[in-house]
């Protein structure tokens, strides 16, 4: 009697546990898709009023100064502070001495690196206005890194509607102080005032929200565990930035500019469809590191959420690109005709990626495998690049859509690998996958020929998918519904948490 009483008195705090995590980590999904959702729109609305005022000229130098600006933030930003969420104790005032004393340093140096590097860059491309752009974007990065502690607690404790307002205000900022200036004809100094705000604006906010003592000098003694997962995150965010860029460094010398430019609008397509999955990675990092340590739970959450992103996220691509050859030129006109065939041949990367990327990741983070993520991705890297290369010059944007899918192909059983064959239960997602990849094909040919028949094949594959895909869908349903009212009501009366 003792010990069954006993047992049960074990259990229930474990349950009532796994209970809370499930339902703070429903809220926060649905607060960061409207969060990327709203930076999308703001983002899109903002730049097509700027172009209209800048030149293609100073554009380009504002996109470097961007580029810049944004690796600081993913480096700076969500690097070392990301050992904060990952923990699996609650971290200690020590350990937040130190990760934000090691933000600051590493802060500093990218400051300074940008810095250094900001007047020849400005002479290296013949324009003098990106000396300015390059000193602001190095002023960013700085207040990416002091405000990366609080952040990373406030996204330890779930607290995402306060995280989300922080950045949407970023993008806010940047464009209410960038347009009334460009449009009064102060372009360099609007551009160059916008970079500072929107990074130091939220960062001053974020330290009103969530306060953390400064500390600007480390305990070198404790600081080995938040180096190790840390500079790990860092070096996976930036490989990641230069797999982005593979397309153009090789495309746009060995192609043409045009190619180029069909390369990465199939890219941004992509991206921007599948915003959720970016929301999926950050939230997940959270949820995952509070389950690790009930190892049946954290199991079964794995593979139930990898079988609800397959069966949302795969019809989604297979209608976007078996579709495209009607929308596409609809909406791009005749110069994209050949926009079509690269979102096709990306179709079967991205349909692997959107699934598994956004789960194993984190999943793999938490558990403490964050070198084995960096080398996967180091390798990854090197055979797109690779692959990119040899096919480029004789496909053009056709040889990195192909490179891109035979990188995702070829590695992804390597990522099955480190988490674990024997872990993972996928019987009905390869056979989802492989099945959705003939039909966007299919519908893809038809829609070719006749948008009727393109439709007729569409809705063949939407009824063979809710066939297949009802009960996950019901399941989730009735599992998330209730959370994400409550997420919902954040919106309008955010919960005191």
């Amino acid at each position: 009697m003792t010990a069954g009483s006993s047992s049960t008195h074990t259990l229930s705090p474990s349950s009532g546990e796994i209970h809370s995590i499930k339902r703070r980590a429903a809220q926060g999904i649905a607060t960061l898709v409207v969060r990327y959702g709203l930076v999308i729109c703001i983002n899109l609305a903002g730049t097509i009023v700027l172009s209209r005022r800048i030149g293609p000229s100073l554009w380009g130098a504002f996109a470097i100064s961007q580029s810049a600006y944004l690796i600081g933030q993913e480096i700076c930003g969500r690097g070392l502070a990301s050992y904060l969420i990952k923990k699996d104790t609650p971290p200690a005032p020590d350990d937040i001495r130190a990760t934000f004393a090691l933000q600051n340093l590493l802060g500093l140096v990218a400051m300074g690196f940008i810095l250094t590097a900001a007047r020849p860059l400005a002479g290296w491309y013949g324009q003098g206005q990106l000396y300015l752009l390059l000193t602001a974007a190095a002023l960013a990065c700085y207040g990416y890194a002091l405000r990366g502690v609080p952040m990373a607690l406030l996204e330890r404790s779930f607290e995402y509607f306060k995280v989300s307002v922080l950045e949407i205000l970023e993008t806010a900022l940047f464009y209410a102080a960038a347009i009334p200036l460009v449009w009064m004809g102060q372009v360099e100094a609007g551009l160059a005032s916008a970079i500072v705000l929107r990074s130091w604006g939220p960062a001053l906010l974020t330290f009103l929200l969530k306060p953390v003592r400064p500390a600007f000098w480390p305990n070198w003694t404790g600081i080995g565990k938040i180096v190790d997962f840390g500079f790990s995150v860092a070096g996976s965010n930036l490989i990641n930035i230069g797999i982005y860029s593979v397309p153009a460094v090789f495309v746009g010398k060995l192609s043409g500019m045009a190619e180029l430019g069909r390369a990465q609008m199939a890219f941004s397509l992509y991206s921007n469809l599948l915003f959720m999955t970016a929301a999926v990675v950050r939230l997940n990092l959270s949820a995952y590191s509070r389950l690790i340590e009930h190892a049946g739970e954290f199991a079964a959450t794995i593979n139930q959420h990898l079988q609800i992103l397959a069966a949302v996220l795969v019809p989604l691509i297979v209608i976007f690109a078996g579709f495209s050859p009607a929308w596409s030129s609809f909406i791009f006109g005749q110069k994209w005709q050949g926009l079509s065939g690269l979102l096709l041949a990306q179709a079967p990367g991205y349909l692997l990626a959107s699934v598994f990327w956004g789960v194993l990741n984190p999943a793999l983070l938490v558990s403490g495998k964050h070198r084995q993520v960096l080398i996967w991705l180091a390798g990854f890297f090197v055979l797109y690049a690779v692959l990119t290369r040899l096919l480029s010059p004789a496909l053009g944007a056709m040889g990195v859509a192909i490179a891109f899918t035979s990188a995702e192909i070829l590695f992804h059983p390597l990522l099955f690998w480190v988490y674990g064959f024997k872990r993972l239960n996928c019987r009905r997602i390869f056979p989802e996958i492989i099945m959705s990849a003939v039909f966007a094909g299919l519908i893809w040919i038809c829609a070719q020929r006749s948008l009727l028949a393109g439709l007729l094949c569409g809705t063949l594959y939407l009824i063979v998918w809710c066939a297949r895909n009802w009960k996950t869908l019901d399941s989730a349903s009735r599992d998330f519904s209730p959370h994400l009212r409550g997420s919902a009501l954040n919106w309008v009366v955010p919960a005191d948490r």
